[in-house]
C-alpha cells in the first residue's frame, strides 16, 4: 500500500516542468500532443509527440515532452535516455537544463540518490547557475532528502517552497517526524493553493493518514470520508476504506466496520485483503458472533499463511474456539501453533511447561518469555492464574521487581482470573513481595492482609503473614511485628522458610527498638537451630551488632570473626570484616583496621563494601600521619571508581594529604599544585599552563587548560581572562564559530568586565569572517555605541562601514568611512578613505571616488600602489586616459615586490601604450612588471609581449 501510494505521487511529479521559449506556430498534431499531456493521457501524448521529434522548429520540445511522457508513465531508464539526448542537442536552450533537471528526478523515482545529486547539483547547478537556488532545485532537493530518510533537512529545505510538490513532501516529512499538526498544516496549504491538481487527491488521503496514524480515529473518519466523497474512483478508494472501518472498530461500531471491510476481502492486494479479513475477524469476535470470527480468521490462516497476520489470526482462532466452549478444537489450533511457531511471539500452547521446566533449571530469563505469550495472548486459558503468579515470581528472583509491580497491577485489572484459586492468592503474593522490595509498603501491606483474611493455603497464609510483619517492622510497629511474626513460628511451623524469616525478623525487631539482649537471644537461637541455612550468617552477623551496641566490643569482633570462619563463602561475611575494621578504626588501632579493610577488598570485590572498604584503608593512613600510604590508597580509590559518591571524599583526602606534605617539603607543594588543578589554591597555576601552551601555538591544549580555569574557579579575578584567551585560541585558529560561541559564554559569565570591548570586537570580527555581515555590523555597532571611550571603539567604527559595504548598504559605508578617515590619521585613515573610494567606484561614481582619492596621503608603498592603481582605474573609466597613465606611471617608482595593485596597473600602463603605439614605453612597463613580480605566468606573457613588439618596432 505505501509503496503504491509512493509510486503515484512521483508519477505526477514531472507533469509540473512547463515548456518555455518564444511563441510558435504550433502544428495541429502539436497541438493535439499538448492537449493529451494537460489531459495525462501519456500513452497517446507520447504517440503523438514521438511523431514530431524530427520536426524541424517543434523537434527539440517535442522531444522533451517524449521524455516527461516516459516519466509519468514510470520508464524513467527510457526517459532517462530521452532527456540526455535533449540535453546534447540543445545545450544553447532553455531545455538543457529542464532536461538535466528531468534525468535528475528520473533518478530520484529509481532511488539513485548519488546520479540524482550528480545531476541536479552538480551538472545542473555548475552549467547553469540560475538554476542553483530556483525553487524547483531546492524542492528536488528536498524530495531527494525525504527519500534518503533525512526527514529534519528535507523540511529545512522544502520549508519555504510553495510548489504542489514542495508542498507534498513537506507534509509527508512532518508526518514521519511525528510533527502531526505540521504536517495537516502543509497538506491543507497545498489544497489551497493547487485545488485541482492530482497531488490535492493524495493530500486529502494524507491528512486523514497524518490523523490514523497519530492516533485520532474521530478526525480520521472525518478525513477519509471527504476523500471518497470528492474522489469515489481513486486508486486509494479502498485503502481509504480499509482505514475507515479500522477506525470504526476502534469506535466499538462494529456493524458499520463490517459494511466497509465485506468488499476488501477478495482484493487482488493481498496485503489489504488479509488485514481487511483480520479485522473483520475482531469485529465478529466483539459481536460474540463466533462462527463469522472463526470463518475469517481460518481465511487469513489458509489463504495468507505466508503473512505476519496469519500467526496473530491463528492465535484469535483458537481464543475464538475457546470462548464458542469447543475446547477440543481450541488445543488442535493451539497444538498447530505449538509445531509451527515453537519459538518467538507466537509460541503455542505448551509455553506454560516449557516455562515452568526452565524456572525450575533456573533459565529465568528464557522462562519469562513463556509466561509472558501466555497472559498476552490467552487470557481465558485454564492456565492463566498460574502463568500470571510464575510471571511474577519469576520476575522476583531475577529481582526485577520493577517489572513484576508493571506488568502484575494492570493484568490483575485486565484478565478475568479465579480469583477464589490458590493460584491467585500466590499471584496476589508475588506482587505484594515485589511491592515490599521496592520499599513501596503503603502498597505491599493490604496485598498481604488480603491473602490472610481471605485464602486459606498454609504456606501462602504463612508467607503473607510473615511479609506483613516485615511491613510492621519498617513502619518501626515493632512489637505487632513480633506478635505477627510469632504466630507464623507458632501456626505454620512446617512451613520453614516462613519459621526462618519470622525468626530472624522477630531479631530484626528487637534490635530496631534497641532492645538488643532479646535480639541476640533471637538471632543465636536461628543460627543454633538451622547452622547451615544462609540465614544463620546473617543472623550471626546480627548477633555481632548486637554485642557491639551492648559495648562487648571484643566479643562483636570474636562473633564476627566466626561469620568469617563458618561463612566465609557467604556475602554477609564481606560485612562482618568491614564490621572489624571499623571497631578498631574508632579504637586508633589503624594497622589492624587496615587489615580487616584489605580482607574485605581482596576477599569479598564484588561486595558493595569493597569502595567503602578502600576509602578508610585511606583514612586510616591519613589519620595515622602516613601521607605517602594515604596518597597511595586515596589515589586508587579515585582511579578505581571515578564516578562513584565517594570520589568526592577520596579526591578531598587525596588533596589534603598532599597539602600537608607540601608544607614539608617546597618542591611538593609545586607537586600538590600541578597534582591538583580543580583545587582554589592551583587556579593562577592552572592560568599559567594555559599561557605556556598557548605561546608554544599549542591551541587546543590551551583552551583546555583556561577552560579549566573558568569551570573549576568562576569567581576567581583570573577566570575572565582566562575565558577572554579561550576566544583568542579560536580566533588563532580561525574557528569562528566557537569564536562566537565562547565569546557569547564570556558575556553571559563576566557581564560587567572591562574586557567586554575586546571580547565583542573578536566576536564582530568572527561574523565578519562567517559572512555574517548583518550580526557583525549589530557587534561593531554596540562597541561603537555602548563602549565609545575603548580602545576598540575606533576599529569597530571602521568595520562597521565595510559590514554596511558587504550588506549593500553602500552610502552609509561611504559616509562612516569617509568620516572615519577625515577624523583619524596613520594607515587606518588612509585604507577608510580607500575603502570610501571603492565604495563609489563600485556605484560607478568615479568622480566621487576620485575626490577622495585624491585628498589621501599614502604612509606606505603598499598604500601608494593600491591608491594610484584605484585612481588610474576611475580616470580610465571615465575615459581621461592620459591622467590614467600618468597614476599607473607612478607604480614604476615603488620598490614593492608580487604587490597586486603594482602588477595590474603596470600591465595596463603596458595595454595603455601599446595602443598609441607608443612599443619603447610599453616594453620599459613590462620590463618592469618582470622586475616586480615573481610569478611564473606573469613574467611569461611580459617577456611574451616584449618579444612581439621588438617584431613589430
Amino acid at each position: 500500500m505505501k509503496l503504491l501510494y509512493r509510486i503515484l505521487i512521483l508519477s505526477v511529479l514531472i507533469g509540473s516542468i512547463c515548456v518555455q521559449g518564444s511563441v510558435r506556430d504550433y502544428s495541429g498534431d502539436f497541438k493535439l500532443a499538448e492537449q493529451l499531456f494537460e489531459e495525462q493521457d501519456w500513452e497517446l501524448a507520447l504517440k503523438r509527440y514521438n511523431t514530431l521529434v524530427k520536426h524541424k522548429q517543434i523537434g527539440p520540445e517535442a522531444q522533451f515532452r517524449v521524455g516527461e511522457c516516459l516519466y509519468n508513465l514510470m520508464k524513467y531508464d527510457d526517459a532517462i535516455k530521452v532527456f540526455k539526448k535533449t540535453y546534447k542537442r540543445n545545450k544553447d536552450t532553455y531545455l538543457a537544463p529542464e532536461a538535466l533537471y528531468g534525468i535528475g528526478l528520473c533518478f530520484i523515482a529509481l532511488k539513485d540518490w548519488k546520479k540524482a545529486e550528480e545531476y541536479i547539483f552538480t551538472k545542473l547547478a555548475a552549467e547553469y547557475p540560475g538554476y542553483k537556488y530556483a525553487k524547483k532545485t531546492l524542492m528536488a532537493e528536498g524530495i531527494l532528502l525525504f527519500g534518503k530518510g533525512d526527514y529534519n533537512s528535507a523540511v529545512e529545505k522544502l520549508v519555504d517552497i510553495d510548489t504542489k510538490e514542495g508542498l507534498f513532501y513537506r507534509a509527508k516529512a512532518y508526518f514521519a517526524l511525528k510533527r502531526y499538526l505540521k504536517a495537516l498544516q502543509s497538506y491543507k496549504e497545498l489544497i489551497k493553493l493547487y485545488p485541482q491538481s492530482d497531488l490535492a487527491k493524495f493530500a486529502y488521503y494524507g491528512m486523514g493518514d497524518v490523523l490514523y496514524f497519530s492516533g485520532d480515529f474521530k478526525g480520521a473518519l472525518y478525513r477519509y470520508d471527504i476523500f471518497l466523497t470528492k474522489y469515489p474512483r481513486s486508486e486509494l478508494k479502498d485503502y481509504a476504506k480499509f482505514k475507515l472501518a479500522v477506525c470504526y472498530h476502534n469506535q466499538e461500531d462494529y456493524l458499520t466496520t463490517i459494511e466497509y471491510l465485506r468488499p476488501l476481502l477478495r482484493h487482488k492486494d493481498r496485503f489489504l485483503a488479509s488485514h481487511s479479513n483480520y479485522v473483520l475477524g475482531q469485529s465478529y469476535l466483539e459481536l460474540e458472533n463466533y462462527e463469522e470470527a472463526i470463518k475469517a480468521f481460518q481465511r487469513v490462516s489458509s489463504s495468507y499463511p505466508n503473512q505476519r497476520i496469519s500467526a496473530l489470526a491463528s492465535l484469535r482462532l483458537g481464543r475464538t474456539y475457546t470462548l464458542r466452549g469447543d475446547s477440543t478444537q481450541a488445543l488442535i489450533v493451539f497444538k498447530q501453533l505449538s509445531t509451527l511457531y515453537r519459538t518467538g511471539d507466537f509460541a503455542g500452547f505448551g509455553d506454560y511447561l516449557a516455562g515452568s521446566n526452565l524456572f525450575l533449571a533456573g533459565r529465568y530469563e528464557e522462562a519469562l518469555d513463556h509466561f509472558k505469550h501466555i497472559v498476552s495472548y490467552y487470557e481465558r486459558s485454564q492456565l492463566i492464574d498460574a502463568s500470571f503468579a510464575m510471571l511474577l515470581r519469576t520476575y522476583n528472583h531475577l529481582a526485577n521487581y520493577e517489572m513484576s509491580i508493571a506488568i502484575g497491577n494492570p493484568l490483575l485489572k485486565r484478565i478475568p482470573f479465579r480469583k477464589e484459586g490458590n493460584w491467585y492468592a500466590r499471584g496476589i503474593f508475588y506482587l505484594a513481595d515485589a511491592y515490599y522490595y521496592k520499599a513501596i509498603y503503603e502498597k505491599s501491606k493490604p496485598l498481604y492482609q488480603e491473602i490472610v483474611d481471605k485464602y486459606s493455603e498454609p504456606i501462602t497464609i504463612a508467607a503473607a503473614l510473615t511479609g506483613f510483619g516485615w511491613n510492621l517492622i519498617h513502619e518501626n510497629r515493632n512489637n505487632i511485628a513480633i506478635e505477627n511474626l510469632q504466630r507464623v513460628i507458632s501456626s505454620y511451623h512446617t512451613d520453614t522458610s516462613a519459621v526462618k524469616s519470622a525468626q530472624f525478623g522477630i531479631g530484626v525487631a528487637h534490635f530496631n527498638s534497641q532492645e538488643f539482649m532479646k535480639a541476640l537471644d533471637a538471632f543465636e537461637a536461628l543460627q543454633r537451630t538451622i547452622p547451615e541455612d544462609p540465614l544463620s550468617a546473617k543472623a550471626l552477623f546480627y548477633a555481632g551488632k548486637c554485642y557491639y551496641h551492648l559495648e562487648y566490643y571484643a566479643r562483636a569482633i570474636k562473633t564476627w570473626e566466626n561469620v568469617l570462619r563458618q561463612y566465609v563463602e557467604q556475602p554477609i561475611a564481606a560485612n562482618a570484616a568491614f564490621e572489624i575494621g571499623g571497631t578498631y578504626f574508632r579504637a586508633l588501632k589503624y594497622d589492624d583496621a587496615v587489615t580487616y579493610y584489605k580482607l574485605v577488598i581482596n576477599d569479598y570485590p564484588e561486595s558493595p563494601l569493597a569502595k567503602q572498604a578502600q576509602l578508610e584503608i585511606a583514612n586510616s593512613y591519613y589519620n595515622k600521619n602516613d601521607d605517602e600510604n594515604a596518597i597511595r590508597e586515596y589515589d586508587k580509590f579515585v582511579k578505581l571508581y571515578p564516578d562513584d559518591k565517594l570520589a568526592l571524599d577520596a579526591t578531598i583526602g587525596l588533596e589534603r594529604s598532599y597539602y600537608r606534605r607540601g608544607f614539608q617539603d617546597p618542591e611538593k607543594m609545586k607537586e600538590f599544585i600541578e597534582k591538583f588543578q580543580a583545587s582554589e589554591l592551583a587556579a593562577e597555576a592552572q592560568f599559567n599552563l594555559g599561557i605556556e601552551s598557548y605561546e608554544k601555538q599549542d591551541y587546543d591544549k590551551a583552551i583546555e587548560e583556561f577552560r579549566k580555569v573558568v569551570i573549576d574557579f568562576p569567581e576567581s579575578e583570573i577566570a575572565p581572562d582566562a575565558q577572554a584567551n579561550i576566544v583568542e585560541c579560536y580566533k588563532k585558529k580561525e574557528d569562528y564559530r566557537s569564536v562566537i560561541t565562547e565569546a557569547e559564554k564570556f558575556l553571559s559569565y563576566f557581564c560587567d568586565n572591562q574586557m567586554i570591548p575586546q571580547v565583542k570586537f573578536s566576536m564582530g570580527m568572527a561574523y565578519f569572517k562567517m559572512h555574517s555581515y548583518k550580526e557583525a555590523a549589530e557587534t561593531f555597532k554596540s562597541i561603537k555605541d555602548d563602549y565609545g571611550e575603548s580602545d576598540f571603539a575606533s576599529s569597530a567604527r571602521y568595520n562597521l562601514a565595510l559590514c554596511y559595504k558587504k550588506m549593500g548598504k553602500s552610502e552609509k559605508a561611504a559616509m562612516i568611512l569617509q568620516q572615519f578617515g577625515e577624523e583619524g590619521s596613520g594607515e587606518k585613515s588612509v585604507m577608510a578613505k580607500i575603502q570610501a573610494g571603492i565604495v563609489f567606484m563600485e556605484k560607478s561614481n568615479f568622480v566621487k571616488a576620485l575626490n577622495i582619492f585624491e585628498t589621501i596621503t599614502p604612509t606606505s608603498a603598499k598604500e601608494s600602489a593600491q591608491l594610484y592603481e584605484l585612481m588610474g582605474e576611475c580616470y580610465q573609466s571615465l575615459g581621461k586616459e592620459a591622467d590614467a597613465i600618468q597614476s599607473y606611471l607612478r607604480l614604476k617608482a615603488l620598490s614593492l615586490v608580487d604587490n597586486p595593485y603594482q602588477v595590474k596597473g603596470l600591465a595596463k600602463l603596458a595595454v595603455f601604450y601599446e595602443k598609441q603605439k607608443r612599443y619603447n614605453d610599453a616594453i620599459d612597463a613590462y620590463q618592469r612588471l618582470i622586475q616586480v613580480s615573481t610569478n611564473g605566468q606573469v613574467k611569461k606573457s611580459a617577456n611574451d609581449r616584449i618579444a612581439y613588439l621588438r617584431q613589430h618596432q
